[in-house]
């Protein structure tokens, strides 16, 4: 409820619709975690959608070749959340996985 009034109150910002889609996946929501990716992609069409934001929910989905995708994509963006992508404590699950010590190295942070 709270994070409907978040959304609501923020004129649908897509950061804030894509924590409440990490935040369905991880409690084991999927069809609304997946209903909120489907919210995501229809904005994709006309403007900018990260795909670091779309990475989270898939993160919380257990999708993880998906998230790498996402993050190159995110990469080749520039996406500048990224500065901070090896410090992101949703990311703490993928950090042995050496696509991800890779792209920390390519990104700058190591």
């Amino acid at each position: 409820a709270e994070f409907q009034k978040a959304f609501a109150l923020s004129g649908e910002d897509v950061e804030l619709l894509s924590a409440r889609g990490h935040f369905y996946a991880i409690v084991g929501e999927t069809d609304k975690a997946n209903e909120v990716l489907r919210q995501l992609e229809a904005p994709a069409k006309s403007t900018y959608v990260p795909s670091y934001l779309v990475a989270r929910i898939y993160l919380g989905l257990g999708d993880i070749d998906r998230v790498f995708e996402l993050l190159e994509k995110a990469f080749d963006e520039r996406y500048g959340y990224l500065a901070y992508f090896n410090v992101e404590p949703i990311f703490d699950g993928i950090r042995a996985d050496a696509r991800f010590e890779e792209l920390v190295r390519r990104v700058g942070l190591r």
